[in-house]
């Protein structure tokens, strides 16, 4: 696994979002690989594919993606160009960073916000999936209460503590 980015030791609250968040996604992107070979398996060798297969598929990636947001957050995982940024002096990294957390809180705040209305429409419409009858607001309830963990995770991590090594 690798190491957070912190150059202090992890809090327990950061500690427990990235074993949550870790374990989520691991659990979720394992059973796609199960879910997609059992479904192939089924429907090429024995002509009966997983009903529903390809909803389940796509509910666990959306659980898999989710999960994996505070992660990247408590590991300052975001894509930056090492390139430009080792050139930079201490200063403007320290800016940089601190620019970079600012954009990241406001947008995973904005997609917490818009799929907080997304989940509020679902209960009201009832909408449903259409092999599963799953509800729409029970992955919404997921994708935001993932996306606020993400906001979370942004503030509680520091901005800067040097060069981050992978």
């Amino acid at each position: 696994m690798p190491e957070m980015r912190s150059k202090s030791s992890p809090t327990r609250v950061q500690t427990l979002f990235d074993n949550v968040s870790r374990t989520g996604a691991t659990v979720a992107w394992t059973l796609i690989a199960l879910v997609t070979f059992v479904d192939v398996v089924g429907r090429e060798v024995f002509s009966m594919p997983i009903p529903g297969g390809y909803e389940i598929i796509q509910i666990l990636m959306t659980i898999g993606v989710f999960f994996s947001l505070p992660i990247v957050a408590l590991r300052r995982g975001h894509v930056r160009v090492d390139l430009l940024y080792q050139s930079m002096p201490a200063s403007l990294k320290r800016l940089s960073d601190v620019f970079s957390k600012l954009v990241s809180i406001v947008y995973f705040s904005l997609l917490a916000w818009g799929t907080t209305q997304f989940f509020l429409h679902a209960m009201g419409t009832g909408e449903r999936s259409v092999y599963l009858h799953m509800p729409h607001w029970m992955p919404a309830l997921l994708m935001g209460a993932f996306l606020i963990a993400t906001v979370f995770c942004c503030v509680i991590t520091p901005s800067s503590d040097g060069p981050s090594e992978s």
